[in-house]
């Protein structure tokens, strides 16, 4: 099974921003990596794109989502401050694989750290996710295999 794991991509700054955190949006470098995802993914088969309730994570996928004829479906267990056990469940349990998992910083490292615990082999330190960034997550049916991280798009 592939799923990609991707962290949100650039947003306005949390000092200042006098609405719920949730609402919080992309700023303008943001939704440049965000529409530059659909190139970085390219050919590439998507089947389902699953995302934080958070409108930074719903609008850094949905041009991918939208560009693949798919809904980018909000799921609380890619939220900030996440149980790390229900975002391993859901990475291990995208049986049909080709899954997209938009989520935040504060989720994706320690997801990472726990897959490579149980023997996923990583090109690079699971601690390394920059906004924007994706994890390839090449898995078998044990949550065995291998993660390769693509940079931010360069936009």
């Amino acid at each position: 099974m592939t799923v990609y794991l991707v962290r949100h991509a650039d947003a306005i700054a949390r000092a200042g921003y006098d609405q719920p955190d949730a609402e919080r949006p992309l700023s303008e470098l943001g939704a440049k990596q965000s529409d530059a995802l659909v190139e970085t993914f390219g050919d590439r088969p998507v089947g389902s794109v699953l995302t934080s309730p958070a409108v930074r994570c719903w609008r850094t996928v949905h041009p991918l989502a939208t560009a693949r004829g798919l809904d980018a479906l909000p799921d609380p267990r890619l939220g900030e401050g996440s149980r790390i056990e229900d975002v391993i469940e859901l990475v291990v349990s995208s049986r049909d694989g080709d899954v997209v998992l938009c989520s935040h910083g504060d989720v994706i490292p320690d997801v990472l750290r726990l897959l490579a615990l149980r023997g996923v082999a990583f090109d690079r330190p699971p601690s390394t996710c920059a906004k924007g960034s994706t994890w390839l997550l090449e898995l078998d049916d044990e949550a065995m295999g291998s993660a390769s991280y693509w940079p931010p798009p360069e936009v």
